[in-house]
């Protein structure tokens, strides 16, 4: 059966039992035992994509493992912008959270950015391909958006973020933070826009090379006269 002799189906169902693990494993004092859960899940994604054909699983794991840490913990600051009663003690708290993060955040892009670079040149590895392609024009998209996050993320980490330390008064403070703040949420939605073409690369074949096929054509001819014989 496809459900137990392959990847794919082991995981099919493999999956929601890991999700309804973890849910329940939330009750745990021990913070370790939902986070074991959660990346064994992530891993089931790389199992099931081109990742695992071409032998990146790891690669490409760390590439969504990043992903989701940068994502998270943006979505958690915007939650919390929201929830905040724009005190001056919060707006401190959320300077100082926000400075940590950003470090952070810092080390999670360019891990995107080295593991997706790896697993580009694996999908595509010349230049006929990535033009005329559809995989290679979603991944045009992707790169510009991703961009576009970037120079947001740039904005916040090297303008925003000092300028917060320079202000004089608590209006001043307010004022800075908020453009701050409108600036998380606006890489936030290009982030999501980035996942959402990424889900689509992840359901478009990417191209063969022609080394593959020549690969493929041999395979095929030698297994054809092994069975003559």
């Amino acid at each position: 059966m496809l459900s137990t002799s392959t990847i794919i189906g082991v995981v099919s169902w493999l999956r929601p039992i890991l999700i309804g693990v973890f849910i329940l494993s939330l009750r745990s004092m021990a913070t370790f035992v939902p986070s074991v859960f959660i990346l064994t899940l992530l891993l089931s994604f790389p199992l099931t994509s081109h990742a695992f054909q071409f032998d990146m699983v790891f690669t490409h794991f760390i590439h969504l493992l990043s992903v989701a840490i940068w994502v998270g913990g943006l979505l958690g600051f915007i939650i919390y912008s929201f929830k905040t009663d724009q005190s001056i003690e919060r707006l401190q708290l959320f300077h100082e959270k926000l400075k940590k993060f950003s470090l952070i955040a810092l080390i999670m892009v360019i891990l995107i950015s080295i593991t997706g670079l790896l697993i580009s040149i694996v999908y595509i590895n010349t230049w006929e391909s990535f033009r005329n392609h559809v995989y290679g024009g979603i991944l045009i998209w992707k790169l510009i958006f991703f961009m576009l996050t970037l120079i947001i993320a740039g904005f916040h980490r090297f303008i925003w973020l000092p300028k917060l330390q320079l202000v004089k008064s608590d209006h001043e403070e307010k004022k800075t933070m908020n453009k701050l703040v409108m600036a998380l949420r606006i890489e936030l939605i290009f982030a999501l826009i980035v996942i959402i073409i990424a889900g689509l690369l992840s359901t478009t074949s990417p191209p063969i090379n022609s080394d593959t096929n020549i690969y493929q054509d041999q395979k095929d001819y030698h297994d054809h006269d092994h069975h003559d014989h």
